[in-house]
């Protein structure tokens, strides 16, 4: 089963990616094997003192880990230039900050158009976020088949290293069917086949809007984490546009994986 080994954190010197450093860094604290890869990325000339900069933050923080923080400045576009460092190595999960409010930042807009075309599974840290731990993660899921059930071994992974309990959570309208389908038994057998002892239940809960609900259940259930399979790179017929995974990536107010492969 596919472990985390290489994180990649975009770094542009803000507090939202200091932040997602330091979660990168908690992710990893147990883990002999597992490195960082720190990016800043320069839209005009590189500069020697963002180099500097960069190497400061690398000393700052990496100086406990097994493997130094590995630090990398490229020229381009954010995506463009984050997309050619995952086709120049290979990178198991990117950490990266967003914030709410389109008129401060920038990057929620980035790093929600990210989170659709990349290439591997994603954690979006939502700005001012400062908790590292993990107790409680919501797997989201609707009414329809996994489309792929092996990326519930990522989820594995993250549950393992925060030993981290998975509360599965499916939003419905009011005017659909409640009962218990043949999509939501083969859902629910693979949910424990992959999530082992980390699974706890499976909630549904009616809303009209399912951004709504789920955020409502997250408040309520003090999730720390909640996490989507995107379909969006799936194959036919279950495709999506994403529409859901942007908007959760620009709204949450936890941290959200959106495990893609």
């Amino acid at each position: 089963m596919k472990t985390i080994s290489t994180i990649l954190v975009p770094f542009d010197f803000s507090e939202v990616a200091l932040n997602a450093l330091k979660y990168a860094l908690h992710f990893i604290e147990n883990d002999d094997q597992a490195k960082i890869i720190l990016a800043h990325v320069e839209e005009g000339e590189i500069t020697e003192e963002n180099k500097e900069k960069l190497d400061q933050v690398v000393q700052a923080f990496g100086t406990s880990l097994r493997h130094p923080i590995i630090p990398v400045v490229v020229k381009g576009k954010m995506i463009d230039a984050l997309l050619h460092i995952q086709d120049e190595t290979p990178i198991d999960l990117v950490v990266m900050g967003t914030c709410p409010d389109y008129n401060t930042c920038n990057l929620q807009t980035k790093t929600s158009e990210f989170v659709l075309i990349a290439k591997c599974p994603v954690i979006v840290i939502p700005n001012g976020y400062t908790q590292t731990s993990v107790k409680k993660i919501a797997l989201i899921i609707d009414k329809e088949k996994i489309h792929n059930n092996k990326l519930l071994g990522i989820l594995l992974d993250v549950s393992r290293r925060f030993n981290a309990i998975v509360n599965v959570l499916t939003v419905v309208n009011s005017d659909e069917h409640y009962g218990y389908t043949e999509n939501d038994e083969k859902n629910e057998n693979d949910i424990i086949y992959y999530l082992e002892n980390f699974y706890s239940h499976h909630a549904f809960i009616e809303d009209t809007d399912i951004v709504h609900g789920l955020f409502n259940y997250v408040e309520d259930n003090d999730i720390d984490l909640v996490a989507i399979l995107p379909k969006n790179h799936a194959q036919t017929p279950v495709t999506s546009e994403g529409k859901l995974t942007k908007a959760l990536s620009q709204q949450t107010k936890v941290p959200l994986l959106a495990i893609d492969l």
